[in-house]
């Protein structure tokens, strides 16, 4: 664990230096997990309790609509993955989040979250910055929308470094095109 405690230092030391035994002091408060291809970590109607750091694997953000599950987005090694309306609000969404390929997760409960805030002087202020981190990488996915179709598909190539492991069907869903237009 504290390799994986070691990637997730280097990766937020680009937000805020925090030294090594501050992350130890925090390991107590995430739950790391693997989960098979598939995996439905967060169905819809549910409440969403948790956020998942990801050190492994893609994770995959789909809309249930009308029977039929459209993703939205698609996350990778070191995106912050949650239904974060659920999260926030306290509501149950059409929101569901699936293991897109074999992933290792830290995930981070609700209920600990406070308790770091209070108790790890160090985390309030990186927990800041990473939900800053979080709003512009979530500004850079919404912005395809406002998008022609062909910058929509250059601008998705930048902001998605592991789009060759995504399905075309998915890429559509992300794109809110169909599979026609995609494919040329």
């Amino acid at each position: 664990m504290e390799s994986l405690m070691i990637k997730m230092k280097n990766d937020y030391d680009s937000l805020m230096v925090i030294p090594f035994e501050e992350y130890l002091k925090l390991m107590p408060y995430l739950t790391f997990k693997k989960y098979p291809k598939n995996t439905v970590l967060k169905g819809t109607l549910e409440l969403e309790t948790k956020s998942r750091y990801i050190f492994d694997g893609l994770i995959g953000l789909f809309e249930e609509k009308e029977d039929e599950s459209i993703c939205r987005r698609i996350f990778g090694v070191s995106d912050t993955v949650c239904d974060f309306d659920s999260y926030l609000h306290d509501k149950k969404t059409n929101q569901i989040i699936i293991a897109y390929t074999d992933c290792l997760v830290a995930e981070f409960s609700k209920e600990s979250e406070l308790k770091v805030v209070e108790q790890l002087k160090f985390f309030a202020e990186l927990g800041l910055k990473i939900n800053h981190r979080i709003n512009s990488r979530d500004e850079q996915w919404k912005k395809l929308y406002w998008m022609n179709p062909k910058e929509r598909h250059d601008h998705l190539h930048k902001i998605c470094p592991h789009l060759e492991a995504i399905k075309i069907k998915h890429i559509c869903g992300i794109l809110n095109l169909p599979e026609r237009t995609v494919s040329r």
